[in-house]
């Protein structure tokens, strides 16, 4: 047995495939206009016939109800049934007794002579009309009587009883129990042609079955004209991408004349476009200065063996492995800066993690470097983030500053204005203030301070604010108390704990 389920949801597969290949968005919008334009006009016609039938049948049986009132005026001043004058032309008006006789030999007929009497009362007198509705002629009921009117069991006679209205055929009855002082009760019926009505909304049915398709033709060619229009935009932009080799391509989109949501979709793209270049030469560079870096400790640990090899009795081996150790262990520090610098680029947000940020700084510091590392002033202090990356921070901060300082190095922490600060002294030779914001990029070195082998990469600062602002800090350089630079960086805090 198939599951009903599936066979619909195939069905719908099935619709959409089709949908999709009915051609372009221009196709496809022009389509959707016709389908609603077309269902909205249809509708409005018929509403639009019914609402002229409803208010005109509605008009005249208002106006046979006020004739019927007026007559009831008469009748109730003592006017006998033969000489109620009529009130207004366009319809029969009759007197039946409850047995559905007339009370006069004839119909009045108080309009144009030549309007036709009522159809055969088998016409008039459908099957199933409810009590109080129009009834085909008993078998005892005088020649000439058109219909009878079935009373109401109770209050047949009374006056004061609201007018009844039906329909039968082509004809508006409406019925009004009336109490002759000479005649006793009666019934005023007042029947109305309504011929002109129908074949007025019939002529009107006939109108819009024809404006109704023409103005759905016009409206779908004013549809395909105005949406070929407005998306010819998007036909340049669709050109100008197709011309744009790479992204570092200076060709841009077109962006239109008109500021809507097409000019704002080509300057976003531009923008796009811009960035994407922008990140692709900045690849380039880094891959330039990365292999660049990467083949300088390679070409001396090579050199260093060759020179071992081809005099191996005027080498010391001892002499040789330090230089290659020194070299592999350079090589090492720079792969693995890249590799740290190609996670922070993914821009993946820090664990929140509460670190104690005085801890890393304390077992950093105990590390052997070429100046001794002064902590005194290292507080407790808490941060969030992620303790690799943080200890990473820590580590080349002070190997930074331990590189260029002349005898010492002071490290302190404390919290000002909600943030933990992270301060690095040197009493080194400084950073000008012209180079404080070269430095953090990537691969610089100061010639002035930096050698081949006393120097990094110069990704270790880089590393530094690119941590930094994972973490939702800043790092900035000032001139340090102490004569050299100073490295304060600044994180989001979450508590902190003053030493003892």
């Amino acid at each position: 047995m198939t599951d009903p389920a599936a066979d619909r949801s195939t069905g719908f597969a099935r619709l959409r495939r089709r949908v999709r290949r009915i051609g372009t968005l221009r196709v496809r919008l022009t389509i959707a206009v016709a389908v609603l334009s077309a269902a909205g006009l249809t509708a409005g016609g018929a509403l639009l016939v019914h609402a002229v039938e409803a208010t005109v049948v509605r008009a005249i049986e208002d106006q046979s109800r006020f004739e019927l009132h007026m007559i009831g005026g008469q009748i109730a001043q003592g006017v006998p049934l033969s000489q109620v004058h009529p009130v207004g032309p366009g319809r029969f008006v009759s007197f039946l007794r409850p047995d559905g006789t007339r009370v006069d030999a004839s119909w009045r007929d108080p309009g144009d002579a030549s309007l036709a009497p009522p159809p055969d009362p088998s016409c008039l007198a459908p099957p199933g009309i409810p009590a109080s509705g129009i009834a085909a002629p008993g078998p005892g009921a005088p020649p000439g009587a058109m219909f009878h009117l079935v009373r109401p069991p109770e209050g047949a006679g009374v006056p004061g009883l609201g007018p009844l209205t039906t329909r039968v055929g082509d004809w508006s009855v409406v019925q009004m129990p009336l109490v002759s002082p000479s005649d006793g009760p009666v019934d005023a019926v007042a029947v109305s042609p309504l011929g002109d009505v129908l074949r007025s909304t019939a002529t009107l049915q006939r109108v819009l079955a024809i404006g109704v398709p023409a103005l759905v033709a016009l409206l779908t060619l004013a549809a395909w004209l105005l949406i070929g229009r407005a998306l010819r935009p998007v036909r340049v932009m669709t050109q100008c991408a197709a011309g744009i080799a790479d992204a570092t391509a200076r060709d841009r989109l077109a962006v239109p004349p008109t500021s809507d949501e097409l000019g704002e979709l080509a300057v976003t793209l531009n923008g796009m476009l811009d960035r994407l270049a922008d990140a692709a030469r900045r690849q380039r560079e880094f891959v330039s200065d990365a292999s660049h870096e990467l083949r300088s400790p390679i070409a001396a640990t090579r050199t260093q063996i060759e020179v071992a090899l081809a005099h191996p009795d005027g080498t010391e081996s001892a002499a040789v492995l330090r230089g290659v150790l020194a070299e592999v262990t350079r090589l090492e520090d720079l792969v693995a800066d890249l590799l740290a610098l190609a996670r922070l680029d993914e821009r993946q947000l820090a664990p929140h993690e509460e670190i104690d940020l005085d801890d890393l700084v304390l077992d950093d510091a105990a590390r052997s470097r070429a100046v001794p590392v002064d902590t005194r002033s290292v507080t407790a202090i808490k941060v969030r983030g992620d303790r690799k990356s943080l200890g990473h921070l820590v580590r080349n901060l002070l190997d930074n500053a331990a590189r260029h300082a002349a005898s010492r190095v002071e490290v302190s922490t404390a919290l000002a204005d909600g943030a933990a600060r992270l301060i690095i002294d040197d009493d080194g030779p400084g950073i000008a203030e012209a180079d404080r914001a070269r430095v953090f990029e990537r691969f610089t070195r100061l010639s002035s301070s930096r050698s081949r082998d006393g120097g990094g990469a110069g990704l270790g600062l880089a590393l530094v604010r690119r941590i930094a602002e994972q973490h939702g800090g800043t790092v900035r350089i000032d001139r340090s108390p102490r004569g050299g630079a100073r490295l304060d960086v600044r994180l989001p805090c979450t508590a902190a704990v003053t030493a003892g």
